[in-house]
């Protein structure tokens, strides 16, 4: 069976902040309509490139459908179920280009609306104890970033000129 990962992913442009206007236009094109997804996949490189008709700062954010994971305590190398914490909406894939880091992007109620960056997804159903979430939610991290499901920190939204720009994400085998 083949599947394509654009069919199911979502590609974001995220956020542009230019100098006071916020009628700015931008266009954007992916390197690959496509990525199949055959039984010999070994990942992919996608580039999105774009242009926008003032200079401003960017993010590109490539998100995939949603699922929901359980993690569940192990306890002398068996699986219990007296531990467990369901986290939801958690992308398939997830990755951010950006012009400039994050924190100095736009504010943080920006970056939370439009889900820019990993701190800033919600995708826990918060317990009555939230010292029992974080050893979960860190596990939940470090598993989707071995399997190259979340990159972790930024990549870099270059520039050809003023107006032209480019992010490259590299897909994982699945």
């Amino acid at each position: 069976m083949i599947r394509t990962w654009f069919a199911h992913m979502v590609l974001l442009v995220a956020l542009c902040v230019y100098g006071g206007s916020a009628q700015a236009a931008i266009a954007i094109d992916v390197s690959q309509d496509d990525v199949p997804v055959t039984t010999g996949f070994n990942g992919a490189t996608v580039t999105v490139f774009g242009v926008q008709d003032q200079p401003g700062q960017i993010a590109i954010v490539v998100e995939g459908p949603p699922r929901t994971l359980v993690l569940r305590k192990q306890v002398m190398g068996l699986w219990t179920y007296t531990q467990s914490q369901a986290f939801h909406n958690i992308p398939s894939y997830y990755e951010v280009a950006s012009s400039v880091p994050l924190p100095t992007l736009a504010r943080e109620n920006a970056l939370i609306e439009n889900h820019i960056g990993l701190d800033y997804l919600d995708f826990i159903d918060m317990p009555d104890n939230e010292d029992t979430t974080a050893p979960f939610q860190e596990v939940l991290f470090q598993l989707q970033q071995t399997r190259g499901h979340f990159v972790l920190e930024p990549q870099a939204v270059t520039y050809r000129s003023p107006h032209l720009f480019k992010g490259q994400f590299t897909l994982p085998t699945t």
